[in-house]
């Protein structure tokens, strides 16, 4: 986290190095947080439950797994609902939830597919 912060105050602001950066550092952030909840194991699961639009945690998944379906031709796709009603969820698990399911889709593609 430190070095991606270190990156982003030396980039210029707005640019897709800079974007890079803080994004690194914000998902440092929530490995840390997933490898806390990991390490509690054996407590009872503790959900931090709040309004989350589905839209937002979808396209932020995406995202960030986006460089390595590029790297691996394939597309990503994704269509919003903006109809679609916040939920109650917990925004961290759901994120590593569908991190989980991209990652296992881009394994089984391989090579040149569409998500």
């Amino acid at each position: 986290k430190g070095l991606a912060k270190y990156f982003a105050e030396r980039t210029p602001a707005g640019g897709e190095s800079h974007e890079l950066a803080q994004v690194m550092a914000k998902e440092a952030d929530r490995l840390n947080r997933v490898v806390s909840e990991l390490l509690e194991l054996v407590k009872p699961a503790h959900l931090t439950l709040q309004a989350v639009n589905l839209n937002d945690i979808i396209t932020h998944s995406l995202n960030l797994v986006s460089q390595d379906a590029q790297s691996r031709e394939i597309q990503l796709r994704f269509t919003a609902n903006e109809t679609l009603k916040r939920i109650q969820a917990d925004p961290d698990r759901l994120t590593q939830v569908l991190l989980n399911l991209y990652l296992n889709a881009i394994h089984a593609i391989g090579r040149q597919g569409t998500i």
